[in-house]
């Protein structure tokens, strides 16, 4: 009878037993933050959660998978993650790795992998798609879209910050200015032929539909004389000893003066405001021509549109040097001259904040900062 007893008690503990062990706990994963982007390298998350008792802690294990390359679009993730004692869930995080290369949004899949500390949920894997911020150039038009070499052109387009190189027909320019993500401006370089536009950034290289002509400098001009046809000395040399070409002038009757020596067509008459060298120039400034006013260029006068600044030997050429204040020192054809300082396009070699003017009170060349305001007298044709 005690053998009895004995043997019921041990099938009844027998029994109980997997009564007293607690069910491995479930684990499942999920994207609480599926999208990462390069730009500004805005992180995605995972976060891994359990259902048994957090007591103690618990380590889950994952591989990773997707299109994205570990390493190179994104930081290394370690494969696996420990639940905190206390805690009910754990996070992954997935950073981006900022790049230059243009590409398609791309995915990091993380999947539970099977363990004995655990038993995996239905939701066993989740996703986090990176997208770049890295995003192609592109020319939609510029102008002019003709000129010779020197010519400023404004190329319009998308996404051309940071441009590194801009090509006419193969020929790169050196002078890039004014870049925005919309805009810039660049010289047409020496050497330069008839063909398309191409911008570079870091990103890569955008190519004009259109053409951009180049077109050949006009032939060679006379240099004007002086004007000056009196004598100071009895010795042979001063300037009204020599007579090359005698200043020409011709009134087109529509507001605009040929120069007939230099082939110049200029403003008859300038419009009486002082402006800096920014605004005269067409050059953006943060604070002194924040808006790019452009002073020529916005002229119609004659009906033309290709007015500009003119250069300081241009500007030279209608010195008058044989009139002296108070009188302005230009022919009287040009109405409305004052004796005062004129713009020229020209920097000042020595100091990039300085830029040539010329003095039509005398017929001084001199520089000034380019935030001083003068008149502006515009010509076009030349260069």
């Amino acid at each position: 009878m005690k053998q009895l007893i004995i043997g019921i008690l041990a099938i009844l503990s027998i029994g109980s037993y997997p009564a007293l062990v607690s069910a491995a706990p479930v684990v499942t994963i999920m994207a609480n933050d599926p999208t990462a982007t390069e730009a500004g390298a805005t992180t995605g998350q995972f976060t891994v959660s359990r259902t048994d008792s957090t007591a103690s802690s618990l380590t889950v294990k994952y591989d990773v998978t997707g299109t994205a390359t570990s390493g190179i679009d994104y930081r290394v993730l370690s494969g696996s993650v420990t639940i905190l004692a206390g805690s009910a869930m754990a996070t992954i995080t997935v950073t981006p790795i900022d790049d230059t290369v243009v590409e398609a949004p791309e995915t990091v899949i993380a999947k539970i992998s099977a363990n004995d500390a655990y038993t995996i949920g239905t939701q066993n894997s989740a996703k986090v798609t990176i997208t770049s911020d890295d995003v192609l150039p592109t020319i939609t038009s510029f102008t002019p879209t003709s000129g010779e070499e020197g010519t400023v052109v404004t190329i319009n387009g998308t996404n051309l910050t940071g441009t590194t190189a801009v090509k006419f027909n193969g020929t790169a320019t050196t002078i890039i200015t004014n870049v925005t993500a919309t805009s810039l401006k660049a010289n047409v370089p020496s050497g330069a032929t008839t063909g398309k536009i191409s911008v570079t950034t870091p990103v890569g290289t955008a190519t004009s539909t259109e053409t951009f002509t180049i077109v050949s400098p006009p032939p060679p001009r006379e240099l004007p004389d002086t004007g000056q046809t009196k004598s100071y000395t009895a010795t042979f040399g001063e300037d009204h000893d020599y007579l090359i070409n005698s200043p020409s002038y011709t009134d087109n009757g529509n507001g605009t003066v040929t120069d007939n020596v230099t082939g110049l067509i200029w403003q008859q008459q300038d419009d009486g405001q002082a402006y800096n060298w920014y605004q005269a120039a067409g050059v953006y400034d943060a604070t002194y021509n924040p808006t790019t006013q452009n002073v020529c260029q916005a002229q119609s006068t004659g009906g033309y549109s290709d007015w500009r600044l003119p250069t300081k030997k241009e500007l030279v050429s209608i010195v008058d040097y044989s009139r002296i204040y108070p009188s302005a020192s230009i022919n009287p054809i040009f109405t409305g001259a004052i004796a005062s300082y004129y713009w020229s396009s020209t920097t000042y070699a020595s100091n990039s904040g300085y830029a040539w003017l010329v003095y039509f009170g005398s017929g001084d060349v001199d520089v000034n900062e380019k935030w001083v305001s003068f008149y502006v007298r515009c010509v076009r044709g030349g260069q």
